[in-house]
């Protein structure tokens, strides 16, 4: 069965072009003309893909890409965005648009490759989970990122702050896993952080930490930890498993595999 992309877009013949195209290499292609009629389109399913301008009546292109992924029945469909306007890519990117392409562009060898790429990434993305790994020790993401592989994860470790909040928009991960005790950033203010994108809004942050035994008796890492996970929890994390072993990280993280 072939794809179906929704072209979204009020000048027709803009529209027409691309459907013309978009169905002679075989996918189907359902017309909108403005946001909130796409919107609407969206939610009744079977779209596999979206192609929205940014400027539109009714509902302009940026609006309705958030509405989009404020949606649980719509937040998992790639979309391009095609814009003419300077200075746009930089802050459709920030705010995790899969593919912006900047007018003018060639139908052939710009949209069509864009589009059978994000194709082929969604097809391959719904297949495979994939999780992200911060922690303060790069032993313990080592081991963790083995265990996870075992288990047909794909797997990304994080080795700073900077570091996982790029990958998280970049990979964009199924779960995270994070360790409470991180020393470079706030652990809270890293969660916080998150949830402003929308396409990491729905991501299950599962959180950890690791001590060694004779760090059992520190009365202020002990105050630390509880702190730290009460204040992560708040911020919007998932779920707090403890201390990491190799014996029970599997059976702790499998409801979110």
């Amino acid at each position: 069965m072939s794809k179906r992309i929704l072209v979204v877009d009020d000048e027709k013949d803009v529209s027409y072009v691309m459907e013309k195209k978009l169905t002679r290499v075989g996918y189907s292609v359902a017309l909108a003309n403005d946001g909130q009629t796409a919107l609407n389109m969206a939610k009744r399913g079977g779209i596999d893909l979206i192609i929205t301008d940014i400027i539109m009546p009714v509902m302009d292109g940026y609006t309705f890409y958030k509405e989009l992924k404020n949606c649980a029945a719509t937040k998992d469909i790639p979309v391009i965005v095609v814009t003419g306007r300077v200075g746009m890519e930089d802050s459709l990117n920030a705010v995790g648009v899969d593919r912006v392409l900047k007018k003018p562009f060639d139908i052939d060898d710009d949209l069509v490759d864009m589009v059978s790429d994000l194709i082929r990434l969604s097809k391959k993305s719904k297949k495979q989970k994939k999780a992200l790994v911060y922690s303060k020790y790069s032993k313990i993401s080592q081991e963790m990122s083995l265990l996870l592989e075992q288990r047909g994860v794909k797997v990304s470790k994080a080795f700073d702050g900077a570091d996982f909040l790029a990958k998280s928009l970049t990979f964009v991960p199924n779960l995270v896993l994070l360790d409470i005790l991180i020393e470079d950033i706030s652990c809270p203010e890293l969660i916080r952080a998150m949830k402003c994108f929308f396409r990491l809004r729905d991501v299950d942050i599962v959180l950890f930490t690791f001590f060694t035994e004779d760090m059992l008796g520190d009365v202020d890492t002990i105050e630390q930890l509880k702190e730290s996970k009460d204040r992560c929890l708040e911020s919007g994390a998932t779920k707090y498993i403890g201390r990491f072993s190799r014996a029970n990280f599997i059976g702790n993280v499998e409801p979110f595999l």
